[in-house]
């Protein structure tokens, strides 16, 4: 953790086929004043990062004529003003979906934004998967896609219960059954 420059850390890890809760880390130190320790971060909103990624693309899966093979350009491109890029500073060129997946490359992951409708459609998807946090009236823009809207922790884990669910029944989050 402190190779990377951080000082505090959380974790909460889900069965998502039955949705019992098999670690859950608010913080690295409940104690140590000097990271807030005593400050759940599972339970505080901030940015997932690449990790909104695949929920990104399973919307634009079950709403457009795609599959994982599907081709896309991992290249520059400019939406307005802006010029987006990948977290390595780079480009991977003509890929299938499930590579631009596979690499969480950005580039591919807005491009699905937008052929998915953008938030107006993402953002309903993305409450009905249990994500409250994201309120339709506000403007996240194409930087959702890549994890720019701040969401908690516990809402992320159990949309991901979503895309395992078994014959249409996501698995629902038992509660804490043991605190050590």
């Amino acid at each position: 953790m402190n190779s990377y420059g951080a000082n505090n850390s959380s974790l909460v890890y889900l069965d998502s086929l039955n949705g019992d809760v098999l670690a859950y880390v608010g913080s690295a130190d409940y104690n140590n004043e000097e990271i807030d320790g005593k400050v759940d971060m599972v339970q505080q909103t901030r940015q997932p990062g690449s990790s909104i990624k695949p929920l990104i693309y399973a919307y634009g899966f079950m709403n457009l004529p795609l599959t994982i093979d599907t081709p896309i350009f991992d290249i520059p491109f400019t939406i307005g003003n802006d010029n987006p890029n990948n977290n390595d500073g780079g480009y991977e060129g003509l890929m299938p979906l499930r590579k631009a997946l596979g690499h969480s490359r950005n580039i591919p992951a807005i491009k699905m934004y937008f052929a998915a409708g953008g938030q107006d459609k993402i953002i309903p998807y993305l409450n009905d998967l249990g994500i409250a946090s994201y309120d339709s009236k506000k403007d996240y823009g194409y930087p959702l896609a890549i994890g720019a809207g701040e969401l908690k922790m516990m809402e992320l884990a159990n949309a991901y219960t979503q895309l395992s669910s078994v014959n249409g029944a996501p698995a629902k989050i038992n509660p804490i059954m043991e605190v050590k």
